[in-house]
């Protein structure tokens, strides 16, 4: 576990506007921790919030700029110009990526059983839903991959695991350069169906309608454990992105947390060491969000013929650091 670094003083409500962290913009997947969360950020920062033309939730700026007129650039202008600003709420990723660098989009991500039932029990308490709980997963299937879907998950600036909330928060602090509390808020839900009522059936049912879900909060785990790794280590974390096309070239991203510099990777093939690379190149993926070095973060390495047919394993390690990301195929 990283320790805890909070002083009392960080424990004490802050007034406004005392942070020094830049703008960023929190995708708030329902029932992940994402109210907590909100409600901290509240204490240090003038916070906007998008959850619906119709919530009582949705800030009178955001209602006025997009609502009302339909007016982005309006929006970013007027709420996202100053330091100690943020957005949040119920969002897709996509929708508010250009407000902010991809290194300051934050989101959390929960085990996908955990979540769904969570979410079940919130809209029968508080939304009246009358269906039962298989009738609800049809219909809010994978909430958090569509919420995410446009960015790879790896890409993605401040990663929290709900399940390891303070863990997290050390890591969007050291992130975000802010100091931010943990806090418990919108967790007294009544149960009308908990994890422990499920039989085999209902439980493959549910898994079968989230296994995008599943997968993604598996891929978030990894990363969360090999971030806590190099953050207990001193190490500068480093985002990578990588595939490998039809063509046998291994092509992506990397870029540092914090430093402008360009990465250089080293490719192992089946364990064996090939070369090193720089990530230098334009990166023209993604396009909506903003990344670090003007987007010259990219790489392009085509795989030598003669292991073409026999690779079992390909991995990056971040030259630096030593950080690994190994490609799926």
């Amino acid at each position: 576990m990283i320790k805890q670094k909070f002083t009392k003083l960080f424990q004490k409500k802050q007034p406004e506007h005392t942070s020094n962290t830049d703008p960023f913009v929190f995708v708030h997947i329902p029932k992940t921790a994402g109210t907590s969360f909100r409600v901290a950020i509240q204490q240090h920062e003038s916070v906007y919030c998008d959850y619906g033309k119709q919530s009582e939730f949705t800030s009178p700026d955001v209602t006025a700029c997009l609502y009302k007129l339909s007016n982005f650039y309006e929006l970013k202008q007027r709420i996202l110009k100053r330091k100690g600003e943020a957005l949040c709420g119920h969002f897709p990723i996509q929708r508010f990526a250009d407000f902010a660098p991809i290194t300051h989009q934050v989101t959390f991500v929960r085990e996908p059983i955990k979540r769904v039932i969570s979410h079940y029990n919130h809209f029968v308490t508080y939304n009246n839903f009358e269906g039962d709980l298989i009738s609800f997963v049809k219909k809010h299937m994978n909430v958090q991959s569509r919420a995410l879907h446009a960015i790879p998950i790896e890409l993605i600036g401040q990663l929290g695991i709900t399940e390891c909330y303070a863990e997290s928060l050390n890591l969007i602090n050291s992130g975000l350069n802010s100091q931010y509390v943990a806090l418990t808020h919108n967790v007294k839900t009544q149960n009308h169906i908990d994890e422990l009522q499920l039989n085999d059936e209902l439980l493959q049912t549910l898994q079968h309608h989230n296994q995008d879900d599943i997968v993604l909060y598996q891929k978030a785990i990894a990363l969360h454990q090999q971030r806590v790794a190099l953050f207990e280590a001193q190490k500068e974390w480093t985002y990578i992105h990588a595939k490998v096309n039809d063509n046998h070239v291994i092509h992506g991203c990397a870029f540092y947390q914090r430093s402008p510099d360009p990465v250089q990777l080293d490719v192992y093939i089946n364990g064996n060491f090939i070369r090193s690379f720089m990530a230098n190149q334009f990166y023209g993926l993604h396009p909506k969000f903003i990344f670090p070095r003007d987007r010259y973060i990219a790489f392009r390495y085509e795989i030598p013929k003669h292991f073409i047919g026999l690779i079992e394993t390909i991995e990056l390690r971040v030259v630096s650091t030593q950080q690994n990301y190994v490609i799926t195929q």
